[in-house]
């Protein structure tokens, strides 16, 4: 049998040629229409790993693994669709969200060709990595077109209400501003399965050369420590060039050095030093959580004048198991009407942040100290992520207190 046109055109555009697809069964898996399709799938459960999962499917073999990816990005593009085209409050017909959307519905329709043209069964495992890698690559661009998503809805939402709306302020007035939150959690969630299965399998399947302490994407010796220098590395100097000034950090009363090699400050604590963890997920966290306390550090000390006053970090280690992270600052702190907004996709303290979608491009392109208001809200969850936690205290006028548990 001959594959649908369109099914020939997409395997084309994956990088599958003719002798790829004979290789196939060239037989349409079904006849249902597209959207049956997705919506069956997204009811379909996905599983969120763990660690240790994680690092058992090193013991599987590369078809194993190419299986389950298969799998978990069949259901979690199908999810994301479905996510993304509920939002409510017309939130999900923006053009930057139905941007996103229609990417998802071109991932499906891809894994749908792949599928038609045999499948992992019939086709070459380096076909199967195209596949993943043009899925991987489309999604890039994502978080900036949610971002630009979320300002369209409230330029709408003020063009029809007026320009006093704030959206952030309204979220206990309105649940179903609360219900956009939840959602865009749940999806960002699926997100987060996704790249991190992506990533995880492409190593163990297709790395050319083994990266010492790294199994997949897990890195098993992952020093929390380390990782916080190199946030602070990175963030500090966004400080110093838009504030002007530049906090000092301390690790348990070690003063961190910014030109100092990372891993000098692996044993800054008694006990274990290190945990298998994805570091990538712990870095995010970490760079947001300082981008937000070096800023309002220096906003107060530009503002009141006087000492510069640190960043205090403290690590502790569980008695059984787990890391707690402490992360103060002294600057300007939340009241509780500020500390209510904190999680809302919708609220950002920065004083500078883009007002039209068109803004965002070239706002991202300058690496802001802060912005978007996505940091703490995707900071927590990806520290939900694996059963743990992030919580944020703060009194105005005395500073912030951010307890992350891994």
């Amino acid at each position: 049998q001959v594959l649908p046109r369109r099914a020939m055109r997409r395997l084309a555009g994956l990088g599958l040629g003719h002798a790829t697809v004979a290789r196939g069964f060239c037989q349409r898996r079904s006849k249902k229409p597209l959207l049956k399709l997705i919506c069956e799938n997204a009811d379909l459960p996905l599983q969120r790993y763990t660690i240790r999962e994680l690092l058992d499917q090193r013991f599987l073999s590369t078809t194993e693994r190419n299986q389950l990816l298969l799998r978990v990005l069949t259901i979690g593009v199908c999810r994301s669709v479905v996510s993304l085209k509920s939002l409510p409050f017309e939130f999900s017909a923006t053009e930057s969200i139905t941007r996103v959307t229609n990417d998802y519905v071109e991932d499906f329709k891809d894994i749908e060709a792949f599928e038609d043209a045999g499948g992992l069964a019939a086709l070459a495992p380096d076909d199967f990595k195209k596949l993943v890698s043009t899925i991987f690559t489309r999604h890039r661009s994502t978080m900036i077109h949610l971002a630009c998503g979320v300002i369209e809805f409230e330029a709408g939402l003020r063009r029809q209400f007026g320009d006093d709306v704030e959206v952030a302020s309204l979220r206990e007035e309105m649940p179903v501003l609360r219900e956009i939150e939840d959602s865009l959690d749940r999806f960002f969630t699926t997100r987060v399965t996704m790249r991190l299965m992506i990533n995880h399998v492409i190593r163990l399947n297709f790395a050319t050369e083994e990266i010492p302490g790294f199994i997949g994407a897990v890195n098993t010796k992952c020093s929390p420590a380390q990782l916080l220098v190199k946030a602070y590395q990175g963030a500090a100097p966004m400080c110093a060039r838009d504030m002007g000034v530049m906090p000092r950090m301390f690790i348990n009363d070690r003063l961190v050095d910014l030109h100092e090699a990372p891993s000098e400050y692996v044993e800054v604590f008694q006990g274990v030093t290190t945990l298998p963890y994805v570091d990538t997920h712990m870095f995010y966290v970490y760079l947001e959580i300082l981008k937000n306390g070096l800023r309002t550090t220096a906003m107060k000390q530009k503002e009141e004048g006087g000492e510069l006053a640190d960043i205090r970090v403290l690590l502790s280690r569980g008695q059984k198991e787990g890391m707690g992270i402490k992360i103060g600052d002294s600057g300007q702190g939340m009241d509780r009407r500020t500390m209510g907004k904190a999680w809302s996709y919708f609220f950002s303290s920065a004083p500078e942040k883009p007002s039209t979608a068109l803004e965002v491009t070239d706002f991202d392109k300058r690496a802001p100290l802060a912005g978007f208001g996505f940091g703490l809200p995707i900071s927590r969850v990806l520290s939900r992520y694996f059963d743990g936690g992030l919580e944020v205290n703060s009194l105005p006028g005395v500073g912030t207190d951010v307890h992350l548990y891994l």
